[in-house]
């Protein structure tokens, strides 16, 4: 049987596969066996669980209160009903009744209102009177989410630990579990005869049979078998995982019941969707069994529009073709009937779905990613006091589940905070990053917070307002195994018995021979010494790490006199051994430097000077900046439009000091520039060499959703939102861990992947401009600057726009001999499989890996091939519109790049063959050019299709659909995968962008 086929189970054994006439081989192998221990979604033994909470909001009320279990009860939140419990069920209520009438179907109902906020409160509690002031209160769930973390605690503490458990929360009363790794070891422990090597090494080798012939299912409720099929017909080792497995589900069951009372759910089958359909088949507190020979059967009962992702427009259009909501009525019609009307890839889904088929992974995602707090005032609030108590509750409770989240121990924490106003049909949105350096509380998120409401305040029209919500967001794990400075110091007696053992080691170490020489590791030439690295921006370090290994010493820095090579005392004399030919003798510092060094160490201490003349005893003069000319240009192919500036000043004003000291969002400390689809404020102000730094600025929509795998699209919102670039992007890539070291067989079957770093997002199309000083301030009075554009590199798999620093040393070498020096634009741009390879429709030059570079006839279909190289070409169209607002000349720029850079700057000189007019650039410059060519497009394809598999889908549209985690975790593993200095991706010839090679043209 190919591993590329799907196992088909068998309704009847065939003649070879019974022993002797009489009990029948099984129609599993060993290799089905060892993926069960490694939880394969294709595996035919697999076993999946979820388990559901019974109308948990009602329970938790009941457990709180301590009422008996036949005693109805309803959680009402205002005037209706969000929870009915089993017992109240009985009278016929449902919860699109009010309590008005459910008191009418049962007068005995005990109605709890959900606990609530009240204005001015610092807490929420239960009020009695809730119901009748919606204007004051506001909802809370806080005692839900306590419990459904104790439910999860209880579950994960019943399970073995990882890698045998697998847990996701899929919401907050229900849980899936794959476990099919804990099935596995329980199968080797009670079968030994399952133990030992596969016959003659082959893992395609039968499993013997079970031995046993009668299944012991407890109290389950046992899904009946497909007609073809009997109970007669002896149990195969499927059946023998699911019953296993059903024990497995009880235990955890049983301890939710004793440690916590609350009853639940469970469905156990092959596949996440059956297993959810299972759980609600049989309510409350009981488990359903769908075995594999049973799908059908099960499923026939169903209207499929209870299906996920049927159950909304597809669903309604499905019924329409087919005038029908049952799965047992589409069983009948042939795949190419349900193509033919709904599509080709809807279609075959659907055909594949009805029949039970899901190869969805369970994934352990247990930890939150945002948090919001909101409400709706009817009527509207109208002052400023009224949202500020507002405010300060929902700080109040943000805060409250921040701390569960261990902010307090410093283990995670949100780096943004965003405030959203609503006042009649306009929505009004403030971002503001929250610093790491400083202790997180309540007073801090309501004081930022508060802040965010100022700035709408400012705007006007801010009231009366109908909604406002806080939200804090991007979280990212504190820092681990750190130590306080003081285990780093010694003190009273052992300092002293050290210093004495120092000095007797000195004084019996003083010998004449001379010292070995320590020779300076010199840098190599190249563009690389034009960029200053940022320790904060670590992307790029990690892939470094082997060079670090052996034998390798950081290169001394030499600007600075703490660090100089030159020595006085006693080394002196090793030390010159070492000097340069011609030096200098620096006065200020009293030192010999190399006199090829001079430029850089007086650059230091006029940076020195400069710092000193700013204490706050020295005066300081704030620099005015003035805002560039507005030109007249559009970021759209239709009609010019304006794009300003904009610093804040009225006509016949001044406008405001640029001061050194501002650097958040909305301070006028710093130049904002008017894009028409967004107002972007300058990140920070460089002092030596001195220029603007406006940081990730998007440059086209975020390729995302049905943007995923497709030609990037200019940015059309119409936004007064005001972003300052604090927050850093890059493009999902490949991490060093998995391109570093080998990839096991393990890992790869495991579908691992290397955590991601907390800048990683497909929302990554942005650039960075670094304008000099003189340059900005000019506006178009004078004659405008040239432009470089930087593409990065990284094999077309990895890489960001700053992943080897900053230009500052670039601008210093552009000014030397009184120049003014040029405008430097940086670019990210999709990579991996969105726009080099498959057949460049998974790969793209924005988005790495899978995301950008590569594609076959499978991602043409539904996608563009070129989507990496596309995103550069809009990068610099974005450049000739908006380029003068930073200074620079839009006619005068030069495209730079190494090495996979170097090579798409030689694809975008030859794009489309030359024959789609001037391309958007004067100059170009490719260093150490890589064009990595696909051999062919069936190499295209198959990469396509890996890629695919590993989603454990077979077409790009339901791809799309995917949470952003699904397809960065397959391209992780997927790029990590070739041999040593192999690449998966490349470049694939697409007929369009790229129609041959760039060596052919």
């Amino acid at each position: 049987m190919s591993s590329s086929q799907p196992f088909q189970f068998q309704s009847s054994p065939p003649l070879s596969l019974t022993i002797g006439g009489g009990r029948r081989k099984s129609q599993f192998t060993f290799k089905h066996l060892s993926q069960l221990g490694l939880s394969s979604t294709s595996c035919p033994l697999r076993v999946i669980a979820h388990i559901d909470l019974d109308a948990f909001y009602a329970q938790c009320e009941m457990i709180r209160l301590d009422v008996a279990e036949d005693q109805p009860l309803a959680v009402q939140q205002w005037q209706g009903l969000i929870a009915i419990n089993y017992p109240a069920r009985e009278h016929g209520m449902n919860r699109h009744i009010n309590i008005t009438e459910a008191k009418k179907l049962c007068p005995d109902i005990i109605l709890q209102h959900v606990a609530t906020w009240k204005e001015g409160d610092e807490r929420w509690a239960y009020h009695e009177d809730a119901f009748a002031h919606m204007a004051t209160h506001k909802v809370s769930l806080d005692p839900y989410r306590l419990e459904s973390r104790k439910i999860l605690a209880c579950i994960k503490q019943t399970l073995p630990a990882p890698p045998l458990q697998k847990v996701e929360k899929a919401s907050i009363d229900e849980v899936f579990l794959d476990l099919s790794a804990q099935i596995h070891s329980i199968l080797l422990e009670r079968y030994p005869e399952l133990e030992g090597p596969p016959p003659y090494d082959d893992p395609t080798e039968k499993l013997p049979p079970p031995p046993t012939s009668a299944l012991d299912w407890n109290t389950d409720a046992l899904v009946d078998l497909d007609s073809e099929q009997t109970e007669e017909d002896d149990p195969d080792w499927d059946d023998i995982c699911m019953l296993i497995g059903s024990e497995i589900v009880r235990d955890v069951r049983a301890s939710i019941r004793e440690q916590l009372k609350y009853t639940c759910s469970a469905g156990i089958s092959y596949n996440k969707m059956l297993a959810k359909l299972g759980s609600g088949h049989k309510k409350p507190n009981q488990q359903t069994v769908i075995r594999n020979r049973a799908a059908n059967q099960f499923l026939g009962g169903f209207k499929f529009t209870k299906i996920r992702n049927l159950g909304g427009k597809l669903g309604d259009e499905v019924v329409a073709a087919f005038g029908t909501e049952e799965v047992k009525a589409l069983l009948d019609i042939p795949q190419e009937q349900l193509q033919r009307k709904i599509g080709d890839d809807t279609g075959a889904w659907l055909y594949r779905v009805i029949r039970g088929e899901d190869h969805s992974e369970v994934n352990s995602r247990t930890q939150i990613k945002s948090m919001l707090s909101a409400k709706s005032f009817r009527p509207s609030i109208n002052s400023y006091d009224q949202a500020l108590r507002w405010l300060r509750i929902f700080a109040a409770d943000i805060f409250s589940r921040l701390v569960e989240e261990g902010v307090l121990d410093n283990k995670r924490r949100p780096k943004t905070m965003n405030l959203h106003h609503r006042q009649g049909a306009q929505t009004r949105s403030r971002q503001v990053p929250i610093r790491s350096g400083k202790a997180m509380d309540e007073a801090m998120i309501f004081a930022l917070a508060k802040t965010l409401l100022g700035q709408v305040v400012v705007d006007g029209r801010a009231w009366p307002c109908a909604n406002l919500s806080l939200s804090v967001g991007g979280f990212e794990d504190g820092p681990s195994n750190n130590r306080g400075i003081g285990t780093f110091l010694v003190k009273g007696e052992e300092a002293r018995a050290m210093n004495a053992t120092r000095q007797s080691e000195n004084a019996s170490s003083h010998t004449d021979e001379p010292r070995p020489d320590k020779r300076r590791r010199l840098e190599n030439g190249g563009i690389q010494n034009f960029f200053k690295k940022d320790d904060s921006r670590e992307e790029y370090d990690e892939l470094r790490t082997g060079s670090e290994a052996e034998g390798y010493e950081p290169a001394s820095d030499v600007s600075s006199p703490d660090n100089a090579l030159f020595v006085s005392g006693d080394e002196e004399g090793s030390a010159l051994q070492q000097a340069p030919a011609e030096m200098y003798f620096c006065q200020k510092c009293s030192r010999a430097i190399p006199e090829i060094e001079r430029g850089e160490h007086e650059d230091w201490h006029f940076a020195r000077e400069l710092q000193d003349s700013e204490r706050p005893d020295a005066a300081f003069t704030p620099h005015p900046y003035r805002a560039p000319v507005k030109k007249q240009g559009a970021f759209k192919s239709k009609g010019p439009k304006k794009a300003s500036t904009g610093t804040g000043a009225e006509k016949g004003q001044s406008l405001p000091a640029f001061t050194l000291a501002g650097n958040v969002v909305g301070d006028s400390a710093l130049p904002i520039l008017d894009l028409g689809y967004q107002r972007h404020q300058a990140l920070d102000f460089n002092r030596t060499p001195a220029y603007v730094n406006f940081s990730n600025v998007p440059h086209a929509e975020p390729p995302i959703d049905d943007l995923r795998f497709r030609a990037p699209l200019a940015p059309t919102r119409n936004s007064s939102k005001l972003d300052n670039g604090s927050v850093g992007r890059m493009c999902p890539y490949l991490q060093s861990k998995v391109f570093n070291e080998a990839v096991t067989i393990t890992a790869l079957a495991d579908r691992t992947a290397p955590s991601m770093n907390s800048r990683e997002t497909e929302d990554c199309l942005v650039l960075d401009i670094l304008a000099p000083e003189k340059i900005f301030n000019r506006g178009r009075s004078k004659k405008l600057a040239p432009i470089m554009v930087w593409i990065h590199g990284g094999g077309y798999t990895l890489g960001s726009k700053n992943q080897l620093g900053d230009a500052a040393g670039l601008l210093r070498a552009s000014q030397v001999g009184g120049d003014d020096g040029l405008v430097y634009v940086a670019l990210n741009c999709r990579v991996s499989l969105d726009g080099f390879t498959v057949s460049l429709r998974f790969v793209d030059s924005s988005q790495l890996g899978q995301f950008g570079f590569t594609e076959g006839p499978s991602l043409q279909a539904e996608s563009t091939g070129s989507a990496g190289m596309l995103d550069q070409l809009l990068a610099l169209e974005w450049v000739q519109r908006y380029i003068h607002l930073f200074g620079g000349e839009e006619d005068q720029v030069t495209m730079v790049g190494e090495p996979a850079g170097g090579g798409s700057v030689m694809q975008e000189l030859t794009a489309y063959g030359g024959l789609k007019g001037p391309r958007p650039f004067k100059r170009a410059i490719p260093l150490s050019s890589a064009v990595l060519p696909i051999a062919s497009a069936i190499q295209a394809e198959n990469t396509t299709r890996s890629f695919l598999a590993l989603l454990n889908m077979t077409i790009i549209f339901h791809a799309r659909k995917l949470p952003s985690s699904a397809p960065t975790a397959a391209n992780h593993v997927q790029t990590g995968a070739p041999f040593y200095s192999g690449f998966t991706l490349g470049n694939a010839q697409d007929g369009g962008f790229l129609p041959v090679i760039p060596a052919r043209l």
